[in-house]
């Protein structure tokens, strides 16, 4: 009877073990899945009114992306009329596809940025596709789990590093600074989804503001 407790316990260790493990690589894959998964996850609007004024403002800014965008790209790009509108028209589109499907947004930002690279050899984002893209981060990391922007950060970080083997372009800026602002551009537009994603997302308090971190050691005083 013993031996048979024994066997039946470590069965129950092993598969205990085995369900960490499963776990563990779920968890592990989970901001690969997460990026990968093209559905929609639109952008909420505001719990007042002006409600959609976010969505408003994305789109206002998508529209100045691409009228300003096209012309620079002509006059500092060396690209014609026709190259430089789609270019600039497609930054803009990522941008407003960030509000309804930021995870399929990202993909067709970083194809972008492939494609400029090796059909016209650009070392670096244009910076219609720079600010865009950053935009997309954003709205990115306001929609997912902090691992799944950080991977989404990295793997942007890593375009932006092997662009230069593209072959010569037409850099507006030396190289190594316009890739090191690059870099400090997507981070900081990461961060800033991550840190107003985790605010909204904790728990209200007792006055239906999000209730601040209680530091260790610290009990919280009951209401009366």
């Amino acid at each position: 009877m013993a031996r048979l407790d024994d066997a039946a316990d470590h069965e129950g260790t092993s598969d205990q073990g085995d369900l960490a493990k499963a776990r563990t690589k779920r968890a592990a894959s989970a901001p690969a899945r997460e990026l990968l998964a093209f559905t929609a996850a639109p952008l909420p609007p505001l719990p007042r009114p002006p409600r959609y004024l976010p969505h408003a403002l994305i789109v206002v800014a998508a529209v100045l992306l691409f009228l300003a965008g096209g012309p620079d790209l002509i006059n500092f790009y060396d690209l014609n009329t026709a190259t430089a509108l789609v270019v600039a028209a497609a930054s803009a589109a990522t941008l407003v596809l960030a509000l309804y499907a930021p995870a399929p947004a990202w993909w067709c930002s970083i194809a972008l940025c492939a494609t400029t690279a090796t059909t016209l050899h650009f070392t670096q984002w244009p910076w219609p596709a720079l600010l865009a893209h950053a935009g997309v981060l954003l709205l990115l990391s306001l929609r997912v789990g902090a691992r799944t922007a950080l991977l989404a950060l990295i793997l942007t970080g890593v375009v932006t590093v092997v662009l230069p083997l593209a072959g010569p372009g037409v850099p507006e800026a030396p190289l190594n600074t316009y890739r090191n602002l690059s870099l400090v551009v997507f981070t900081a537009a990461t961060t800033t989804g991550t840190l107003v994603r985790a605010v909204a997302r904790r728990p209200p308090g007792p006055h239906g503001r999000p209730r601040r971190p209680t530091p260790p050691g610290h009990r919280r005083r009951s209401g009366h």
